[in-house]
């Protein structure tokens, strides 16, 4: 059957002498019945172009004639047409060759010609002739432009919902897709899994038929979500996005998912939910409490910034048709492995294809429904699913998935740091380097950080600001210290006690200060009343603390700001009205934990977030275990990611804060970060306080900044000649990989860690 459709661009056409007469005769005909603005280029003679030298860099076809008389010093026979620079380049784009000459075409195809070569009889009607190459196998294979009316209708993306017990759930989703404020088109494929409901998902889908595009499919049998595969043959766009039954969407689902699609790439699949497997060892005698302790895994849901991850959940879901076909080249195992579709999905993705799986924030385009979490629905709780996972676990391990870990084997014990423990004193004496951590990360973080030679870790700073925000009410305007929460908060002591690690213990949070970042919580200096309650919890922590021996440091305010600070760029002038309640304040602290310890160390922090150019006002007590802190993350604009956005190098010119007038910047290098840190040592001085009760509680920056080795090697080279400890600014942070260091300075790795330079210019300290 002959095709119709118009699918050349046909520009002016260059033949000029008697040698094209036939093609000449009909070039007119083929603009009118077979040209397309937006259809394959139609060269009219290859060989002029090849002769001039053009380079031909989109989709083409074109005519070839007998060469021998060309008379181009360029190309005088076949040979050197096909051998000419600009054929070699023009060539890739070539979808193939029209000729009147039969022995032309055998000869190109003799001389390897890897283009399809059609021969065209020239004895015949315009219209016969025109017939003739409509029904060829170039013009047949030639794509349909997108002007040309289309048989079945494309879309941008397909929405894949599978449905079986939750029917309830059906229209107002649906309703969801109606409010949806893309842009471009989108279909649904709904799946229904449960014949049963036949009649009310046939009812339900009636009513959206005129406003939304779906296709319901009905399955006789359940074959759970292993319908996505299956799918990606009948979809009729390049991407797949999977929304669950238990999803409320936002008009905001689909634009943001297409969005992000578009900032991380085409090879990328995008979830909303997901997990991240830890190095370990497979436990061949109990292989079921990868799913049951969840030691070796942490889990990343919606409120949760953009990060890789390893396993996705595939409830709200972005992946395209070809990768989809791509991992249904694999294996699907055991046919058991239907029931966990997506874990097998995404060990194929990320072990075989090497496709980075991202895990974005979602949570304003998402909401659960109640269904969700119900153990009598969700397929997630489901004992068969929940035995397949440990099965399908044993497999990916025993195949190398994930990667093992790559940190020293060293063992660590209990036994192995307890001949002769320093005491708190003398741990502080003699200095410490160390790094921040969560205080309920696994214990094979501690263990790794044990093995590079850490000695103390600074608890309370990470966990997104959310370290230890259950000893507090949900106001956070008082302490809930029950028996509970206090064996939790012992937890998380002594599990770094057992790997050999001494703990500074900091609290972003506390009663009347609850750490947002920047929205600013000043209730701590503006209520006595809950100022007394934070004095209080102090006190109540201190004491419930006693039989901790490896607590060697409070740290009552992580990072306090005062109310006139709020407005205040790190480089003005920070002469605070404020200052003398912080100074009370602590003070009064201080006093409360005296009461029930009179010997540990206590670390008190400047205001401005821990600014060494606060540290002036900060009043000495006469206390020999009171330490001095602060932070230094200057210039903000290099440190922070968001700020810099690599458009700033160390050493060298950047402003100390936002500015848009290169006037405004200066010579960042080690000079400038001692300038910097001066009135720290010029405080310390001033007041005789030793070096040895100087604490840089954080310190560090984005891992992908350009010089950030040499920015940390300063820096510390400035501390150690001041004799101050410190702890940097952290170790395996989960809910942050910016400054994650042992992940390198590859911003596009968010898994693989091991010691590399930057991470060395820190651990090369320890120990």
């Amino acid at each position: 059957m002959l095709t119709t459709v118009p699918k050349f661009r046909l520009e002016e056409s260059t033949l000029g002498n008697d040698r094209y007469q036939v093609l000449q005769e009909t070039w007119q005909l083929l603009h009118n019945q077979l040209h397309t603005e937006d259809g394959t280029l139609l060269i009219s003679s290859v060989e002029q172009v090849i002769a001039t030298g053009e380079i031909l860099t989109t989709p083409w076809v074109g005519f070839i004639h007998d060469i021998s008389d060309l008379n181009h010093p360029n190309v005088i026979d076949l040979k050197h047409l096909i051998t000419h620079p600009s054929w070699q380049k023009s060539s890739p784009h070539c979808q193939g060759l029209f000729t009147f000459d039969h022995e032309l075409k055998e000869r190109l195809l003799d001389y390897g010609v890897k283009v399809p070569v059609v021969y065209l009889k020239a004895d015949l009607s315009p219209q016969s002739f025109l017939e003739q190459l409509q029904n060829s196998s170039i013009y047949r294979s030639l794509p349909k432009p997108s002007s040309c009316p289309q048989r079945f209708q494309s879309f941008d993306v397909s929405v894949v919902i599978c449905s079986y017990k939750r029917v309830e759930n059906m229209a107002p989703l649906l309703e969801r897709f109606v409010q949806q404020q893309f842009q471009g088109s989108f279909e649904i494929l709904l799946w229904n899994n449960n014949i049963n409901e036949r009649e009310r998902i046939d009812t339900i889908v009636a009513k959206f038929q005129d406003k939304l595009n779906i296709k319901l499919i009905h399955s006789s049998e359940n074959f759970y979500c292993i319908i996505r595969l299956a799918l990606a043959h009948l979809m009729r766009s390049d991407l797949m996005l999977i929304c669950d039954d238990d999803v409320l969407p936002s008009d905001q689902y689909i634009a943001t998912f297409m969005n992000k699609w578009q900032e991380y790439g085409p090879e990328a699949v995008l979830c909303c939910r997901g997990h991240v497997f830890r190095p370990h060892i497979l436990d061949e005698e109990h292989p079921e409490k990868f799913w049951t302790d969840y030691e070796f895994m942490t889990f990343f849901d919606e409120t949760v910034d953009d990060r890789e991850i390893h396993f996705l959940h595939a409830d709200n879901c972005l992946i395209s048709k070809q990768l989809l076909k791509q991992a249904s080249s694999y294996d699907l195992g055991p046919y058991d492995n239907i029931l966990i579709d997506d874990y097998w999905l995404s060990f194929v993705l990320c072990h075989h294809l090497k496709i980075p799986i991202w895990k974005i924030k979602a949570d304003h385009i998402i909401e659960m429904t109640a269904s969700a979490e119900d153990p009598s629905v969700a397929l997630y709780h489901n004992p068969l699913v929940m035995d397949q996972r440990i099965n399908f676990y044993i497999e990916h391990m025993r195949a190398g998935w994930p990667p093992g870990d790559t940190l020293p084997t060293t063992t660590v014990t209990p036994t192995a740091y307890s001949e002769a423990p320093l005491t708190p004193q003398q741990i502080w004496l003699q200095g410490f380097q160390g790094m921040n951590m969560f205080s309920e990360a696994q214990r094979i973080d501690f263990e790794a950080a044990a093995q590079y030679g850490m000695k103390v870790i600074r608890l309370g700073a990470c966990g997104d600001t959310q370290d230890f925000r259950y000893l507090l009410d949900k106001e956070g305007a008082q302490g809930v210290l029950t028996p509970e929460n206090i064996q939790r908060l012992k937890r998380s002591i002594r599990k770094a006690e057992t790997c050999g690690l001494s703990v500074i213990l900091s609290f972003a949070n506390i009663p009347g200060r609850i750490f947002r970042g920047k929205s600013y919580d000043l209730r701590l200096w503006k209520d006595q009343t809950i100022q007394q309650e934070a004095i209080r919890f102090w006190g109540q922590i201190a004491a419930e603390l006693q039989d901790c021996p490896n607590l060697i440091a409070y740290d009552p305010l992580n990072e306090p700001c005062l109310p006139d600070e709020t407005e205040l760029s790190f480089d003005d002038d920070m002469g605070t009205d404020w200052s003398p309640m912080l100074n009370q304040f602590y003070r009064d602290v201080v006093a409360a934990i005296r009461q029930v310890d009179t010997e540990r160390i206590i670390v008190l922090e400047s205001s401005y977030w821990g600014s060494p150019l606060t540290m002036a006002y900060l009043q000495p007590i006469p206390d020999p275990a009171i330490a001095y802190s602060f932070h230094i993350y200057a210039p903000r604009i290099f440190t922070n990611r968001a700020q810099n956005r690599g458009m700033f190098c160390y050493p060298g010119m950047m402003p100390f804060h936002r500015v848009k007038r290169y006037a405004d910047c200066e010579y960042w290098d080690r000079n400038r970060l001692a300038e910097l840190l001066s009135p720290v040592a010029d405080w310390q001085q001033k007041h005789g306080i030793p070096s040895s009760q100087i604490l840089v509680g954080e310190f560090g920056l984005h891992r992908e900044a350009r010089g950030a080795t040499r920015y940390l090697q300063d820096l510390i080279s400035i501390f150690n000649e001041h004799g101050w400890s410190w702890t940097a600014y952290a170790f395996r942070e989960e809910a942050w990989d910016a400054m994650d260091y042992e992940l390198g300075d590859d911003f596009s790795n968010m898994l693989n860690r091991s010691s590399n330079p930057l991470f060395e210019v820190l651990s090369q300290h320890f120990g």
